[in-house]
Parts: structure tokens; C-alpha cells; sequence
């Protein structure tokens, strides 16, 4: 009787810890299924989610870390994939996984820390903020800054500003611009991005080069339309994006001539669709 009593203890025990076991293991690799199913559809900071409740599911389901470290190596944080991806090398040999954490510990990759709990989506998703500069209107001596800030791994607003003061001969220039935009992105800060955007730019100038007579210019222009392009972001926090916009604008100008004989004025206007490119090199953060 007694063994009797004991052999059913042993089994009730046994089918305790079983149970909520193989419930892990379940848990785990259901959330593993949907962190693929999201890293195919490049939605790289959701898988980590998922391959991060893989892991607390069930710390033994390394292949989780492997998938981290793909989806942060897409996102451009090396440090956290390498770190995710020493800790796959270190349950399972895979050559060339290996042969990858190698190269980025050669090209001076130092790893984080892939402990702890799922990250947020700012650390998921590598940078948040990204200060760039037009390479073109730079080389025309206009001082120009943007400044984007993704507000989740999809969704960027950004800010632009550009204000030239230029005196070429006896003619000074002044500008001055702003624009507001947001980037509907395939990758935080990175890869194809589409979104509106919105100009104003005032342009003046004045010429003195002709003995008693000033002739001035100035202009406006409101920009409402949409802007698309691509932008590469690499691990070491360089971007670099092409883009393309097409505005509804509208342009006023007005001119105006003065001498001691009069004066004289003239008024003009446009209205139309201005597609305009640029290339932009920054910095992520």
C-alpha cells in the first residue's frame, strides 16, 4: 500500500513539472512562428518582440537569439545583433554565423548586452533621431538643417530649415525656409520612405550697382505636396538619402525699381506642380 501511495505521488509530481514545461516550450515556439512570420515581412522590430517572449517563454530556445541577431543587423545596430548572435554560437555551432560575428568583431563591433527583457522600441529599433544637411543647397552656400525623429519604427516626422545671406557683386541675396514633412518607412529611419510635405520659402534682393537707383526683388513660395526616396543607414550612425517631391506651388513675386526720377513696381505670379530632388547626408542618433 504504501508503495503503492508512493508510486502515484511520483507520478503526480512528475506530471506537475511536466506540464507547465512543455507549456513553455509551446509558448515559446508559438511566438517564435510569429516572430518569423514577421521578420519575412521585414516588420523587424515586432519579431524582436516576439523572438524576446520566445526566450522568456523558454531561455533554452536559442534559435531565438539567432533571428535577433538578423533582425537587429537589418535594423543597423550591430552591437545588439553580435551580442545576440554569441549567444546563439554559444548552444548551437554554425559556421556561418561564426564566419559573420567574426567580421563585424574585425570591423571594430563591440557587443551589447542580450540579457534582460524585451526591449522598448526606441532600443528595438535602433536610433530615434537623425540631423541631416542638402548636399546641394550646402554647395550654393545656403545653410540648410533637417532633423527627423521616428516616432515608432514606421512613422518619422521631420523638420527643415535653410537660411541664406549673400552679397555676390552689388547684389545681396536673403532666404529664408521652412518645412514640415512625415516618412512613412519600411525600417526605422532607414530603407524606402513616402510621406506629404509642406514649403514656405521668402527670397529677396537688392541691387545698387547703378549710381542713384536701387532695384529690389522678393518672392514667396508655398510648397504642399508629397516627397519619396530611399535612405541607407549604416551601423556607425552615417545616413545618406535620395528623395524626389512634387509640390502644388504657388509663387508670388514682386519687383520694384527707385531713383530720384520715380519709381517703378511690378507684380507676378505662379501656380503649378515644381518637382524638385535632393540628397541629404546625416547622422543617426
Amino acid at each position: 500500500m504504501k508503495r503503492s501511495l508512493f508510486a502515484v505521488l511520483l507520478v503526480l509530481m512528475t506530471f506537475s513539472f511536466a506540464v507547465p514545461a512543455a507549456a513553455s516550450v509551446e509558448a515559446a515556439k508559438a511566438a517564435y512562428q510569429r516572430g518569423v512570420s514577421l521578420e519575412r515581412n521585414k516588420q523587424y522590430t515586432e519579431a524582436i518582440k516576439e523572438y524576446q517572449a520566445a526566450l522568456d517563454a523558454s531561455p533554452n530556445y536559442f534559435y531565438a537569439h539567432k533571428q535577433m541577431g538578423t533582425c537587429y543587423y537589418y535594423l543597423g545596430d550591430k552591437s545588439s545583433a553580435l551580442a545576440h548572435y554569441d549567444a546563439y554560437l554559444a548552444k548551437a555551432p554554425d559556421a556561418a554565423i561564426k564566419s559573420l560575428a567574426d567580421k563585424m568583431r574585425a570591423a571594430g563591433v563591440t557587443p551589447a548586452s542580450a540579457s534582460g527583457s524585451a526591449a522598448s522600441s526606441s532600443e528595438a529599433g535602433g536610433p530615434s533621431n537623425n540631423l541631416y544637411t542638402n548636399l546641394g543647397s550646402l554647395a550654393l552656400a545656403v545653410f540648410n538643417a533637417g532633423y527627423s525623429r521616428a516616432i515608432s519604427d514606421h512613422n518619422a516626422g521631420v523638420v527643415e530649415a535653410a537660411l541664406l545671406s549673400l552679397k555676390i557683386g552689388s547684389t545681396n541675396y536673403s532666404m529664408t525656409g521652412v518645412g514640415l514633412g512625415w516618412h512613412f518607412s519600411t525600417r526605422r529611419l532607414a530603407g524606402w520612405f513616402i510621406g506629404p510635405k509642406l514649403n514656405y520659402f521668402t527670397v529677396s534682393a537688392t541691387d545698387t550697382s547703378t549710381p542713384g537707383v536701387t532695384l529690389s526683388a522678393s518672392g514667396s513660395e508655398l510648397g504642399i505636396g508629397g516627397e519619396g526616396g530611399y535612405q541607407w543607414r549604416w551601423g556607425n550612425g552615417l545616413t545618406l538619402n535620395w528623395l524626389l517631391c512634387v509640390q502644388s506651388v504657388s509663387i508670388n513675386v514682386a519687383a520694384y525699381a527707385s531713383s530720384s526720377g520715380g519709381s517703378a513696381s511690378a507684380t507676378g505670379s505662379y501656380s503649378g506642380i515644381l518637382p524638385t530632388s535632393a540628397l541629404n547626408l546625416g547622422y543617426a542618433f
